[in-house]
């Protein structure tokens, strides 16, 4: 894929806590939780549900999901969301060079062709260098054809 390198984790688990409540700290309280425990995340992102609270998903390794939920569910109260949801079905897909940030276009392109190979995106993040995104494992396949494509 031209000056582009891909790089995926298969056996990867979207986690969400829905209903988070939106104040300073929350964010770091749950991922301290996570680190203290040695867990690792990736495609961390938030988003605004309600006036006062959100959603935070991220992707852990798939053997790690179960500990995850455990050690969370061990700070519900504290933190305060409601929930805790979890696809252990997914897969990460990462698009690193240096074209993504001197070509405006760059991912543009590589969402389009995505799209016009069927291929749903759950979460994306993006950086100067980077483009990450969250896919169904049963489309990962399909997904790096696409890529191997452009």
């Amino acid at each position: 894929m031209g000056n582009y390198d891909i790089s995926h984790n298969q056996m990867m688990a979207k986690v969400t806590l829905k209903s988070v409540p939106d104040k300073p700290g929350i964010a770091a309280e749950v991922f301290s939780v996570l680190a203290e425990h040695g867990i690792a995340v990736e495609l961390l992102t938030t988003s605004h549900t309600g006036r006062t609270t959100g959603d935070i998903s991220f992707a852990v390794p798939q053997d790690q999901v179960e500990a995850v939920k455990a050690r969370l569910e061990g700070v519900r109260k504290e933190v305060g969301f409601k929930s805790i949801d979890s696809d252990p079905g997914v897969s990460v897909v990462t698009v690193h060079g240096q074209g993504l940030s001197q070509d405006p276009a760059a991912a543009s392109r590589i969402l389009k062709a995505l799209a016009g190979g069927g291929i749903n995106l759950q979460m994306i993040s993006q950086s100067l260098n980077y483009l990450s995104f969250l896919v169904n494992r049963s489309q990962l396949s399909r997904g790096l054809d696409v890529l191997k494509d452009l």
